[in-house]
């Protein structure tokens, strides 16, 4: 009767688990090569789980990708509207209990760097005033570059996320972008 355990488990896990809200710890550093880890726990830090992606190693080529199929993606009647109304019920199905942001940010003339500098400064302050939140830029005079350190706990709420993407995906719109994915996808394989 183990198998049938087994199975009924993992019914009652596909039927509860968008009901119970996941954490997810992120840990991203992108100075050089990029090295993210992400750990995702549920039922209040009792199951964790790590992922990560390791930087890119010695003499792996860098993939390049084809901007050309997303351009009548980004056409599609009605989408920009849809997205701002997707990003928005994904943001609110977030909340952030801690978030550390270092930014280091150089451009090529030093004069555009502190103009760059004295606009993200203020945004970056009214962000790190809402909550749980601390940003902190350091401009680069010298060279240009741009290095990022992100730490953060966020909770996730799995049941309006699907609910969003859902409602997304069955719009006119939604069918609209996944028809044009298909159609370039199609010219791109003939």
């Amino acid at each position: 009767m183990p198998d049938l355990s087994r199975v009924a488990n993992t019914i009652l896990f596909i039927i509860l688990g968008p009901f119970i809200p996941t954490d997810v710890t992120l840990d991203i550093d992108a100075t050089g090569n990029a090295k993210a880890a992400l750990r995702t726990g549920r039922l209040s830090e009792l199951v964790w789980k790590n992922r990560g992606r390791p930087g890119k190693r010695r003499g792996e080529k860098e993939k390049t990708r084809d901007m050309k199929p997303l351009l009548p993606l980004l056409r599609t009647r009605g989408l920009p509207g849809k997205a701002l109304q997707l990003a928005r019920q994904m943001l609110s199905s977030f909340r952030v209990s801690q978030l550390d942001a270092e930014f280091r940010v150089g451009l090529d003339d030093p004069a555009d760097t502190a103009i760059m500098y004295s606009v993200l400064l203020p945004a970056l302050a009214s962000l790190s005033s809402l909550g749980a939140m601390r940003f902190r830029i350091e401009p680069v005079f010298d060279e240009p570059t741009f290095e990022v350190s992100l730490r953060g706990k966020i909770r996730v709420r799995p049941l309006k996320t699907i609910g969003s993407i859902l409602g997304f995906a069955v719009s006119p719109t939604g069918w609209r972008v996944m028809r044009s994915m298909v159609v370039s996808r199609w010219r791109k394989k003939s």
